[in-house]
């Protein structure tokens, strides 16, 4: 009773703060998934109506991304046998039933060739979900906290940064050929994490790296994988922006602005759209954080 009493009471609380700012019908299609806790959760684009997905009881959401059209992964934190332990779960939207997968902390679908690319907290692996093999194929080996983030991107790619003793160094792993190749360029101007693969365009939207000469004091570039700035994206002076998904099809970057009040000293959170293709931007809710893991499907 406790448990339902304090879900409740989340779907309230946040419905209130979508209501706020988001308009009957902002035209766009699909929902957000994000997590809350042990809670899955939607927010549909459209009417900005909040809805919970799944409840994973004792187990905690650290971060989910896209498996295929109506699937998630789920990175947890589970307690078996009164220890607690990192795993990689997947859960079907339609019917709410997850299931775990592997020991991890992180993990990523490569959708062309059908591998998941995780990480167990010492080394980044690469199954394939065809199961033509026995053993995962280890991808590089690291030590914890050293991997700082992995993106998708190319369809067929991941992009993968590691804090080495010479600075950031960020490769792409190629799935169908199991080969990483460096990209020194990419990684001298763009942080991977808080970094968004944008389909349409085949460019990454990424913040620069500090003392990053032109792009200073840009919020975000668009910029291929040779480290060429294609364009600035001309967002709204004010707050910090966190670019969380793309809505491929829409030409839609989905972002979230922090802030402080200025009469509370709070830290609150706005959610915007950036059109890519005018440079226009709306704000779809005024107050409402998703957080930073966040997918877009167009369920």
């Amino acid at each position: 009773m406790r448990r339902l009493n304090f879900v409740l009471v989340l779907l309230l609380a946040l419905s209130l703060a979508a209501a706020c700012g988001a308009p009957a019908d902002s035209g766009y299609r699909g929902s957000l998934y994000f997590a809350q806790g042990s809670y899955l959760m939607r927010y549909g684009m459209r009417d900005g109506k909040l809805s919970m997905v799944a409840q994973f009881g004792d187990r905690r959401i650290r971060e989910i991304s896209p498996l295929g059209a109506d699937r998630l992964l789920v990175s947890e934190t589970a307690s078996i046998n009164r220890v607690t332990v990192n795993r990689i779960a997947w859960i079907d939207l339609k019917t709410g039933r997850s299931e775990p997968l592997y020991s991890g902390i992180m993990a990523r679908f490569v959708a062309d060739p059908g591998v998941i690319v995780y990480d167990d907290g010492n080394t980044l692996y690469a199954v394939s979900l065809s199961g033509d093999s026995e053993h995962d194929s280890e991808i590089l080996s690291h030590r914890r906290n050293q991997l700082a983030a992995v993106v998708p991107a190319s369809g067929d790619s991941v992009l993968v940064e590691t804090v080495e003793e010479g600075g950031p160094l960020v490769q792409a792993y190629h799935a169908p050929s199991g080969t990483l190749r460096p990209l020194r360029a990419l990684g001298d101007r763009c942080r991977l994490a808080g970094a968004v693969w944008i389909d349409d365009l085949d460019l990454l939207a990424c913040r620069p790296r500090d003392g990053g000469g032109e792009a200073e004091g840009t919020p975000y570039l668009l910029m291929d994988l040779g480290g060429n700035v294609a364009r600035r994206l001309p967002l709204p002076d004010g707050g910090e922006f966190l670019a969380l998904a793309y809505a491929a099809g829409q030409g839609a970057l989905i972002l979230r602005e922090s802030g402080r009040n200025d009469f509370t000293g709070q830290r609150e959170a706005a959610l915007w759209v950036h059109q890519l293709a005018s440079g226009d931007s709306q704000q779809i809710s005024d107050s409402l954080n998703l957080g930073t893991s966040v997918v877009y499907s167009t369920r």
